[in-house]
């Protein structure tokens, strides 16, 4: 049936980092679709499987790509004559790529071979970030599920109701150690599934959900579209907990670790993690002027000696003796995909939670010193004013009905706002109460 909706979810189960301003509305939208202020609460155990059961006929189903968000895919690494400065395999075998994420550590050799795989260098003339010398990193299963273990809450109740695999449900794993634009893979990946995904369901047009890290991807991935190809292959880009002005909880895990995990992660190794990737420098609080940003006499960091705000990261990144890391990080942040913050040309609905205390700025009873092996203590964490939704502060998530509303009416194109109460970071598709009203009305929306 022609104009029907593919619907392409990208979903962040995990964070290495971390979105509400005051007194905003819980749903915001214009055009002709109809929603309501108050929430609709479907109290059920399993909400993917009850939306499920009260969708549409088998015969009736909007194709569905899953896309992931930070660290949620499985990531391969192929070595060719690779150097290692800590005796690492310098070569793999052809077809027999390492498992590089989630991490296999078994021995301090393992965990030194393990950032030296993990780590994005920075090319000065290139401007470009890049894997090591011989380094090649895979994701795996592209268009199936064998390296998204965590997603199977999500698509087994979706193959009950009669989705297939492959056939108009897809899984689109990628690689998430920087920006977008350091992987035109998933670009070239994402427009022929979708692509492909549309003439195998009887031109069904497309609806982006994304969630966390999966929002800022998306958005990427559509300003490289043409508008034509947009009106053609997309209906909804719904965004879930999207971390659209970075948050604080980004610095917090660059400087000290920040385990989101109650203490199951090394404060140590998730600032490694963080320092060696490039994804925590794009998910810091954005400088800007407006409510939906963090000014320059905002403080996030406060010790005896001085405060940083957002306009202090260089100064930061030497203080805590990663000056060498500074290009890599300036490099992320003026990516101009969320520095100019386009549009992205499409009806956009965007959910968040909120009335969760949520990491907002940090106090370090010590001065920071030059030390990449030992990291700060940990500080003391203080509450955002705004909330959010445990790690992202609400304002993040709202920077696009501010920065979007005039430029996506004028362009015909819907944009809609809904908070939802105590909903937890990125867990729209997982929670019951609220989150299962999220995915409930994320469906009503899609189908």
């Amino acid at each position: 049936m022609p104009g029907a909706a593919v619907v392409v979810v990208v979903v962040s189960v995990a964070a290495v980092a971390a979105v509400m301003v005051q007194g905003h509305p819980m749903l915001h939208y214009y055009s002709g679709l109809k929603h309501h202020e108050d929430d609709h609460v479907v109290s059920v155990e399993e909400p993917v499987a009850q939306t499920t059961e009260e969708g549409p006929a088998s015969n009736n189903l909007p194709p569905i790509v899953f896309v992931p968000g930070l660290t949620s895919a499985a990531l391969d690494v192929e070595l060719n004559n690779a150097p290692s400065l800590f005796g690492c395999p310098h070569t793999t075998e052809p077809g027999e790529p390492l498992r590089m994420w989630p991490a296999q550590i078994n021995s301090t050799k393992d965990y030194f071979c393990f950032l030296e795989n993990l780590k994005m260098w920075y090319d000065p003339i290139s401007n470009q970030l890049h894997n090591r010398k011989g380094e090649k990193v895979l994701v795996e299963d592209w268009g199936g599920f064998e390296g998204l273990p965590l997603f199977r809450k999500v698509y087994t109740p979706l193959v009950k109701k009669g989705y297939v695999i492959g056939k108009n449900l897809f899984g689109a794993p990628f690689d998430w150690r920087g920006p977008a634009r350091t992987f035109p893979d998933f670009f070239a990946n994402m427009t022929k599934t979708i692509e492909s995904a549309y003439a195998q369901n009887n031109n069904r047009k497309v609806a982006i959900i994304a969630a966390s890290y999966g929002p800022q991807f998306v958005l990427a991935f559509l300003h490289r579209q043409s508008q034509a190809w947009k009106d053609k292959y997309i209906h909804w880009f719904i965004a879930e907990s999207p971390v659209w002005s970075g948050c604080p909880a980004s610095l917090l895990s660059l400087v000290s670790g920040y385990d989101v995990s109650n203490g199951t992660l090394s404060l140590m190794f998730s600032r490694q993690v963080a320092m060696e990737t490039a994804s925590s420098f794009w998910l810091l609080p954005r400088a800007g002027t407006t409510n939906t940003t963090w000014g320059k006499d905002e403080p996030i960091a406060f010790t005896p000696s001085r405060n940083y705000t957002s306009s202090d990261y260089k100064q930061l990144m030497t203080d805590i003796g990663f000056g060498f890391r500074t290009p890599a990080m300036e490099y992320t942040v003026n990516d101009t995909d969320l520095k100019d913050f386009e549009h992205p040309g499409v009806n956009t609905y965007v959910t968040y939670g909120y009335n969760l205390d949520t990491p907002g700025t940090f106090v370090w009873d010590e001065d920071f010193v030059h030390n990449i092996t030992g990291a700060p203590p940990y500080p003391r964490v203080f509450n955002a004013t705004d909330t959010g939704d445990g790690i992202v502060p609400v304002r993040s998530s709202m920077r696009a009905w501010h920065a979007w509303q005039d430029d996506m009416k004028q362009a015909k194109k819907t944009l809609m706002y809904k908070g939802y109460n105590k909903q937890q970071h990125a867990l729209c598709i997982l929670s019951t109460g609220s989150g299962a009203s999220c995915w409930h009305e994320v469906f009503q929306c899609v189908w």
